[in-house]
């Protein structure tokens, strides 16, 4: 196998209020293909962290009494606290206040200016300060006397002094590498249509990279751009997307990560984001990068919004989901495994609590707990406990030649990164291995002293538990370790190497296995 290395990251988070079952999701679906990739032998390096200097956090600071820096760091342990219980294996957590990252992008600005790629002009616009984000009028709607975002958030007018990168240059580019060089780079390629038609279509605009209306930020090229003694600070975009490269050390003396995830032919850069903010990635992010000759990204995955029954999520319907209270009543495995399995990656899908009690009965207690629940009870009431030895497969062996199909299946769908079909061929295993119990019948195989059969059939099903949990375990953290404990098989003694040896699991003394995945009655 090829070792690569993985560079995987979330958008990073505004801290200026609690994080909602959104900004989960996201980091989940990172957390999980880091984990898978790590699975497979290679090296991943994940990282999130936290965008602190836009417009809105500086007026609800101002709105909580508080210092800006006072805000942020109250709500950025709550992050922290978040990932904590989630189990979010983070390697690096970036915030745009930290210093090796101010200084990346002081540098970044520095490099854009010396090629003559910033202009000194007016901006005049509609801005949305939810957003962060200027917008065009073929991008804003008229309701009554007041304009709106595409998100449905009021917009401001706003006319101030910028710097602005001249973008309008690299529209051939930016077509060429979308549609010709990389074009699978955007997953799923629906969102590719959706930028092309609204943005790039009718060519790029200038892009304005600073402001001088504010001092929370970070300030830029003081010894050549200011206006009656106010400088320019860092357009909250340019800084956000740069964390990128500062959380791996980029121009820093020690710059180990940067050369081993970034700077790195055996290395993929994987960015997975929210539809929303699918522009600032794909457009302006590989235009920034080509011009300060870095590398590109080789995936930006972005996902559909959770909405709720009510529609999308928002203070003013009451419909914020706090994934803390999913956590706290059923656990951050059950969490994780609905984000996954539960929503769809390429549409908007609804959250609800119906939907989440469904696919945690269906799949968590039914079939994965069901499982692993009976075959060690079965191991214990036929064989005192003790994984029968099987050296020859006289009665299943068929079942045995298409495990291997199902794991180099799972590992396809691992290098694909894609969520759903890991899954999917997992669930589908689990069902027929269900379905074989039911029609073989152990307790007949005993009752008629069918021994040599049993015990096949027994060290397969033990087989398939410790094949599930081994591809679950990226997504269920926890349980998959106490189940295969309870096996006496160490997840961390599994790899590549050895899934395919059946006879591992031969003598193991089983040890006792609580109920994981207790049912949810409805209320």
């Amino acid at each position: 196998m090829n070792k690569k290395n993985y560079y995987i990251t979330t958008p990073i988070y505004y801290p200026s209020a609690k994080p909602h079952v959104g900004t989960a999701y996201t980091t989940v679906l990172a957390d999980v293909l880091a984990r898978y990739k790590k699975l497979l032998g290679h090296n991943a390096f994940l990282t999130t962290g936290t965008d602190e200097h836009a417009l809105k956090i500086l007026n609800n600071a101002k709105k909580a009494n508080k210092e800006p820096i006072e805000f942020v760091n109250d709500f950025v342990l709550v992050f922290k606290e978040l990932w904590k219980e989630l189990d979010i294996n983070y390697d690096a957590f970036i915030r745009t206040t930290d210093k090796k990252h101010e200084n990346v992008v002081k540098k970044v600005y520095e490099k854009l200016n010396e090629k003559n790629l910033l202009e000194l002009k007016e901006w005049i616009g509609w801005y949305c300060p939810n957003c962060e984000e200027n917008y065009a009028m073929n991008n804003i709607q008229k309701i009554g006397d007041q304009y709106f975002c595409t998100s449905k958030h009021q917009l401001v007018q706003k006319k101030e002094e910028s710097l602005f990168f001249k973008l309008s240059n690299f529209t051939n580019w930016i077509k060429k590498l979308l549609f010709d060089e990389q074009p699978n780079l955007i997953y799923p390629k629906e969102r590719k249509n959706e930028l092309y038609n609204s943005f790039i279509k009718d060519g790029l605009e200038d892009l304005s990279i600073s402001r001088i209306s504010q001092d929370w930020g970070i300030e830029v090229l003081a010894d050549v751009y200011k206006t009656n003694n106010k400088t320019h600070v860092a357009y909250v975009w340019i800084d956000a997307l740069f964390s990128y490269l500062s959380a791996l050390d980029y121009l820093q003396t020690n710059d180990n990560n940067f050369q081993q995830y970034w700077n790195n032919n055996n290395s993929e850069i994987i960015h997975l984001m929210s539809k929303e903010i699918t522009r600032f990635h794909a457009i302006y992010w590989p235009i920034f990068l080509h011009n300060l000759n870095l590398r590109l990204p080789s995936k930006i995955i972005a996902h559909g919004w959770i909405v709720t029954p009510e529609g999308k999520m928002s203070k003013s319907l009451g419909n914020v989901i706090d994934p803390f209270d999913y956590i706290n009543e059923y656990g951050s495995d059950a969490l994780r495994f609905y984000l996954v399995k539960g929503l769809i990656l390429e549409n908007d899908s609804i959250f609800s609590k119906d939907r989440f009690i469904e696919i945690y009965n269906t799949y968590l207690a039914n079939t994965f707990g069901n499982l692993a629940s009976r075959t060690i009870a079965m191991i214990n009431k036929y064989f005192n406990g003790i994984v029968p030895d099987v050296q020859r497969y006289n009665f299943y062996n068929s079942y045995y030649l298409s495990l291997t199909n199902v794991i180099s299946d799972i590992n396809l769908a691992i290098d694909e990164n894609d969520f759903t079909k890991i899954v999917n061929i997992i669930i589908e295993l689990n069902q027929v291995v269900n379905d074989l119990i039911e029609k073989e019948k152990p307790w007949t195989l005993f009752a008629e002293q069918k021994n040599e059969q049993l015990q096949e059939l027994l060290h397969l099903l033990t087989n398939i538990v410790r094949i599930t949990f081994y591809y679950l375990s990226p997504i269920l953290t926890i349980a998959s370790k106490e189940i295969l404990s309870a096996y006496a098989i160490d997840i961390k003694q599994i790899n590549q190497d050895n899934i395919n040896n059946f006879r591992l699991i031969n003598n193991l003394k089983t040890n006792p296995l609580r109920i994981i995945f207790k049912r949810i009655n409805k209320n």
